[in-house]
């Protein structure tokens, strides 16, 4: 099947990704806690589905720690959110990370996927030094951005800022992809 320039693949495979897709969609009011975790992996394979379709040589331990890093990314965006909208799903009746989990409990979770973000930062820089140096860049410089999101709550509030900043992060990759 050719549609548009579309290799066969990579057709299959985001039809695949459509049907988890889905199922996503018919389920999510019941995931509760997973909800961020499905939409995070989800986000993480709609984006990398083109890159993994057409690879044609094994994925490399650095490769899986950048796939990990943007996927934590997306994870830790998505608590955020939800860390900031708990109140007012609480107030509409919706579950989500911080609803369950509570305000304490999710914020000293979301410290500790930025540590670990942090974590996975370093051994990227050990383990393929300057190969992935820009990738790893671009990687802290979002997390970073979150975590100032994160640290003042009280400016980001306002207007939903939170919101803008926090899916703007998401544009930065186009640095590595456009250079």
């Amino acid at each position: 099947i050719q549609l548009i320039f579309v290799r066969r693949i990579v057709f299959i495979e985001g039809l695949g990704l459509a049907f988890f897709i889905l199922i996503y969609f018919l389920f999510h009011r019941y995931l509760k806690l997973f909800k961020e975790v499905a939409g995070a992996v989800l986000y993480s394979g709609g984006v990398l589905l083109i890159p993994w379709s057409v690879k044609t040589d094994a994925i490399t331990n650095a490769q899986l720690i950048l796939i990990a890093q943007f996927a934590l990314t997306a994870l830790i965006n998505l608590f955020l959110f939800s860390w900031y909208d708990r109140q007012q799903d609480e107030k509409d009746n919706h579950s989500s990370f911080a609803t369950v989990m509570g305000e304490n409990a999710a914020r000293y979770s979301l410290k500790i996927l930025f540590l670990v973000q942090a974590a996975f930062a370093l051994v990227q820089l050990i383990l393929d030094g300057t190969s992935s140096l820009l990738p790893n860049i671009i990687l802290v410089t979002m997390n970073g951005i979150l975590l100032l999101i994160f640290y003042k709550r009280e400016y980001f509030e306002k207007a939903d800022r939170y919101r803008l900043v926090g899916d703007a992060v998401f544009f930065l990759p186009l640095i590595y992809v456009l250079s």
